[in-house]
């Protein structure tokens, strides 16, 4: 397609080899070899598998570089929002891994992927965060491949329920080996890029963490008071109990919305029983008080 391009065989280049170029031979425009036509180069197609909405505002630049040896080199910025399972139950001393699903390919056409070069940062210089609240630790391809049948069988016993065995196609067997299910044996290969990052805990540990531990630390201040001042410690506990309340209102802002709980909500809810225990305890001290000086 090149060639046909530059001897004037062909007028216009339907794939360029770099995006941003509109290849017509009306223009004025020196054609190099890397930003040529690429109507007939082989491209493998990739597949978004967890992929949960892309931006139609999104710039998806690309570049594909062909060599004397035959060699193909082909990159692509992928912009979008994907979906992951993610494990906030150390929040926020966590540590999540984003994954990307990429793929799938017969293995007819693709036989394997080969992981190339990764680094946490590209075309992007200067000191600080990338991303706000959080440290980017690593980026890795993991390549893989399994029978379609393989890869079904794992989500149904995992998450779901096997097919009926009455089921003349079933979706998924029960493990007997039976190659004659429809594209049991159909070979597939992927990979998954996995971006490890770590909360930065710092943020939760000055604004959440030390005021709570503050006001536990201030309710001990009740058993120090004589026992005759009831109502002295009993309002420093009551008021000590409104405070961790108005403060839990401004951190569940602040937490990811989970149904499982994470440290911060057990270190709040044992800090409640530690301030309610305070407060049970002044009438209950008072009382001991008095029948000892009574005898």
């Amino acid at each position: 397609s090149t060639l046909a391009f530059r001897n004037g065989s062909k007028e216009t280049c339907e794939y360029p080899c770099a995006s941003g170029w509109k290849l017509d031979r009306g223009t004025q425009y020196v054609f190099e070899p890397e930003t040529t036509c690429c109507d007939g180069v082989w491209l493998p197609t990739i597949d978004l598998m967890n992929v949960y909405e892309l931006p139609d505002t999104r710039l998806q630049p690309y570049q594909i570089l062909t060599f004397e040896n035959g060699a193909v080199a082909w990159w692509t910025a992928v912009h979008g929002k994907y979906y992951t399972p993610m494990d906030i139950t150390r929040f926020p001393f966590d540590t999540q891994k984003l994954v990307m699903q990429f793929g799938f390919q017969s293995k007819s056409v693709v036989n394997e992927y080969i992981p190339s070069s990764s680094s946490t940062r590209f075309l992007v210089r200067g000191e600080g965060e990338i991303v706000s609240g959080w440290d980017v630790q690593s980026v890795e391809v993991l390549p893989w491949s399994t029978t379609l049948r393989e890869g079904v069988n794992y989500y149904v016993s995992n998450y779901g329920t096997p097919s009926n065995p009455n089921d003349p196609a079933p979706v998924a067997d029960y493990g007997d080996g039976d190659e004659s299910q429809q594209g049991s044996g159909y070979e597939v290969v992927s990979f998954d890029v996995v971006v490890t990052i770590k909360r930065k805990a710092s943020y939760y540990i000055l604004n959440m963490l030390v005021p709570i531990l503050l006001l536990v630390g201030l309710s001990l201040i009740t058993y120090m008071i004589p026992p005759a001042d009831l109502d002295t410690r009993i309002s420093l506990n009551v008021t000590l109990f409104l405070s961790l309340t108005a403060l839990q209102f401004i951190i569940n802002a602040e937490l990811p919305k989970s149904s499982n709980p994470s440290c911060i909500t057990e270190l709040i809810l044992a800090s409640y029983i530690m301030v309610a225990f305070a407060v049970r305890f002044a009438p209950t001290s008072l009382r001991l008080s008095l029948f000892f000086l009574g005898n």
